[in-house]
């Protein structure tokens, strides 16, 4: 392909990228590649852990070597003991999330929506949300009691807030002529509310339910180093009062591993709640047909 360039009488030739020439291959490559990036960061870690511990540089009595580690996750998972920490921290966050999240994203969708409601409640949602969350938990444990019940009203409090406010803050930035659109065309409030104002507050919705979900299992952990029986937060806390690091190491790991499950969770519902997106990329990862 030729195009003119700015000097009078030259050209430049534009070759076509291969994106260009099979959209398809390309995007396959592209994933193949980003699943590797993925990996590399942990691994290269991991190596240079080991190296530092097999050379002395790294005091093994308080890192131990991630062959130690491994080692003693083996046993807890044999034993059945790490299941027990993941499900009783699992099982906290199921109950506490969902609730928080429906609760945050009808309330953020009402003040988002109207401008009274945001002047009257928001400032006060606001205020809530730069509240230590762990400050909550001395006042939940005199209402609730030290069972679970408090540690799961703190998830749905703190999902609740953050997603409250990423909800409202959605709908209030919509463009102004989308709303016009529908006017113009004598959409009702229902049918502008599901064709317009939702699918555009849904891709910053599910980005504060990434991030709160995250947050809700940090919240979790947190609890249970002050009061838990069991439980990933238990694992680590009890494992540094008794000091032993390798399960407090094996803790860690598994509270990361947690978030990642966790956050690939919502983001497929986020492609079950706006499957436009998965089209838009299928159309434009499909390879051209010819004429």
């Amino acid at each position: 392909m030729l195009d003119k360039a700015t000097t009078p009488g030259a050209e430049r030739v534009i070759r076509p990228t291969a994106s260009d020439i099979d959209p398809h291959a390309h995007a396959v490559r592209q994933r193949r590649l980003y699943f590797l990036l993925a990996w590399l960061a942990p691994v290269v870690i991991i190596l240079l852990w080991a190296a530092g511990v097999h050379s002395g540089i790294i005091d093994a009595r308080f890192f131990p070597s991630p062959e130690t580690v491994a080692s003693e996750a083996v046993d807890l998972t044999t034993s059945g003991e790490l299941w027990t920490h993941v499900w009783a921290t699992t099982r906290r966050v199921a109950l506490g999330f969902p609730i928080g999240a429906v609760a945050g994203i009808m309330f953020g969708l009402f003040l988002g929506r109207f401008a009274w409601a945001r002047a009257a409640f928001q400032p006060t949602v606001t205020a809530a949300y730069t509240i230590p969350k762990l400050g909550l938990y001395p006042l939940l444990l005199l209402i609730f009691g030290i069972d679970d019940m408090p540690k799961v009203v703190l998830v749905a409090v703190s999902t609740f807030l953050l997603v409250c406010i990423s909800a409202a803050g959605a709908v209030a930035n919509i463009p102004q002529n989308l709303l016009d659109v529908g006017r113009a065309f004598h959409a009702s409030r229902r049918m502008q509310f599901f064709e317009i104002i939702l699918p555009s507050a849904l891709p910053e919705i599910f980005t504060s339910l990434r991030i709160a979900i995250g947050m809700a299992i940090l919240v979790v952990i947190g609890t249970e180093f002050v009061n838990a029986r069991d439980g990933v937060g238990f694992l680590i806390w009890n494992s540094w009062t008794l000091f032993q690091p390798e399960p407090m190491y094996v803790g860690m790991v598994v509270s990361g591993i947690m978030g990642v499950i966790a956050t690939g969770a919502v983001g497929l519902l986020e492609g079950v709640a706006m499957p436009w997106r998965s089209k838009k990329r299928g159309k434009r990862n499909k390879p051209a047909q010819p004429s």
